[in-house]
């Protein structure tokens, strides 16, 4: 077995040249330092270096401290919306149990009738009514896989959003599920890496034209050399502007699908704001299923 030396010192290390080459690192990074045990703290310190374990107890830390400022700020709201829920239940429950005794029903037939209808008014007051089979049982337009919502499922796999609006059902779907986001989500990050080089590029030449407009109105003189960069608050304005265009596009689309098209059992359709939040968890890939267009699935 051979032996690496450590430069400049030339200390004989109990490394070998193979464990060295395997992880395609210098010698002199590899070797601990000469008093440092083989596989101790300082040595694997040199190794991943100092940022990655600050990076890392930084997202420890801060999934902490997010379970504490979610948990306290969402805690309380969810007691108070469902006790708000339940108390509208109860009332439900007891106007269709004095129906139901109103009635003075004796066959078992308008009994099942009675407690099909009882379930399925709870439902709408819960607002789980589309999800109910019952409701999916009552047409084809019902059911949650038609053509365009599986397009939507479909073009969720590789964007990596999976808002969970939908959901395969079978051993086959899972594989196919596997193998279209394998195959497909390389040509989507390529894809969106090309556009997001073009869209920068765009932003900057418009932005560098108008800066030399305004400099030779000025009578400011520019360095040939120069390099313009589009500043970052000019960035984070457009993002805020996207962000409100795609936002108002996304409520126009269900407010218009909700007056010509709409179901009463599917609830109102999406605000200005909360289509304004649908657009951000989706460019960011988070992909919450909160918060939806309520047409996004059906149409």
């Amino acid at each position: 077995m051979g032996r690496v030396k450590i430069a400049p010192e030339s200390v004989e290390c109990n490394l070998r040249n193979e464990e060295s080459e395997a992880f395609g690192l210098p010698q002199d990074i590899w070797s601990p330092p000469p008093k440092a045990r083989r596989y101790g703290l300082f040595f694997w310190w040199r190794i991943l270096g100092l940022r990655h374990f600050f990076i890392s107890g930084l997202l420890i830390g801060l999934a902490l401290l997010g379970g504490v400022i979610f948990y306290n700020i969402e805690r309380d709201s969810e007691i108070e919306n469902e006790a708000k829920k339940a108390a509208v239940l109860e009332k439900d429950i007891l106007y269709h149990t004095e129906e139901l005794m109103r009635k003075n029903v004796t066959s078992p037939e308008e009994l099942a009738d009675q407690l099909r209808h009882i379930y399925t008014e709870l439902q709408k007051t819960e607002k789980i009514f589309k999800n109910s089979a019952f409701y999916k049982n009552e047409g084809d337009d019902h059911l949650m896989w038609q053509y365009w919502p599986a397009v939507f499922y479909a073009s969720n796999i590789f964007m990596t959003t999976g808002y969970g609006t939908q959901h395969v059902l079978t051993d086959r779907g899972r594989v196919i599920t596997i193998l279209y986001g394998f195959f497909m989500l390389p040509f989507m990050i390529v894809l969106c890496r090309d556009l997001g080089q073009w869209w920068l590029i765009l932003v900057t030449r418009a932005y560098a034209k108008v800066l030399l407009r305004y400099r030779k109105a000025r009578g400011i003189e520019t360095n040939p050399k120069e390099e313009i960069a589009v500043p970052l608050s000019i960035l984070v304005i457009l993002t805020w502007l996207n962000l409100m265009f795609c936002g108002a596009c996304i409520f126009a689309y269900d407010a218009l699908y909700d007056q010509w098209w709409g179901r009463d059992e599917l609830g109102p359709p999406m605000g200005f704001w909360d289509g304004c939040y649908f657009t951000y968890i989706t460019i960011s890939g988070m992909g919450m299923s909160d918060d939806v267009p309520v047409y996004a699935a059906v149409s």
